[in-house]
């Protein structure tokens, strides 16, 4: 008699299932190995070209700061040179000559013989009663303050007249050793006279000392007929700006 039972048509289905998924999980495998050594040969390829990038980004930025600082420097020599230009010569209590370099022989170089010169002319114009020279011992004896002293008394200025600080070494201490000079006598106005690139730092160096401080230039038409020395001696004295700026005394 034939058997009733239906064959179980399920086993097959589930072996089916078992395999698809083994193939599927071997593909999967195979796939990942690639992506692995894939990656492994291009990960060198990329670091190379990341750290190919780092020296032109760090070039950039070298770029772009030098740029801003060549800008302001540019700027900056302008505003000096501009302001060194016009004489701003008031009545004041006292002319302030800036010392300059003595000579070997111990007479007065050009740029000192210059602000001197300068000074007895505003003196004579009534500008002030009294003349400071500034200055110590430079590469070359005696004192700067002296030379000048000496100088001005020779082109008509009377020697009570003229008050000597030989000590300095430095436009600020130029400024700060003439300051004390002027409290003690009751002073509060000056007019420094320098040459023209030197005035906007005196200016800010005696302000900051509590001056009252005007500015004359000496020699300026002989400087305008030196571009490129005055080219030089502007872009000297930014870099000395910048410095007074950092140490907070313009």
């Amino acid at each position: 008699m034939p058997s009733s039972k239906t064959p179980d048509k399920s086993k097959p289905r589930v072996s089916n299932l078992a395999a698809a998924r083994k193939r599927s999980a071997t593909a999967t495998g195979k796939n990942a190995s690639k992506r692995s050594r894939t990656l492994e040969k291009t990960a060198p390829a990329q670091n190379r070209l990341r750290s190919s990038k780092k020296p032109q980004k760090l070039l950039a930025v070298i770029a772009v700061i030098g740029g801003g600082v060549l800008l302001g420097l540019g700027i900056l020599i302008g505003l000096i040179d501009g302001y060194g230009q016009n004489d701003r010569a008031r009545p004041a209590d006292a002319i302030v000559v800036l010392g300059a370099q003595v000579r070997p022989d111990g007479q007065a170089g050009k740029g000192l013989q210059m602000r001197v010169l300068h000074a007895v002319r505003l003196y004579k114009k009534g500008i002030a009663k009294k003349i400071i020279t500034t200055g110590g011992v430079g590469d070359n004896p005696p004192a700067e303050a002296q030379v000048a002293a000496d100088l001005a008394v020779k082109n008509g200025v009377p020697r009570a007249d003229v008050v000597q600080e030989n000590t300095s070494t430095s436009t600020w201490e130029n400024a700060t050793n003439a300051t004390a000079i002027c409290k003690k006598r009751g002073w509060k106005n000056v007019v420094v006279v320098s040459d023209p690139f030197h005035l906007w730092r005196a200016q800010r160096n005696f302000r900051k000392c509590g001056m009252n401080a005007a500015v004359s230039p000496a020699a300026a038409q002989q400087w305008q007929l030196q571009p490129a020395r005055r080219l030089y001696w502007t872009a000297r004295e930014a870099v000395l700006v910048a410095r007074d700026w950092c140490l907070r005394r313009v």
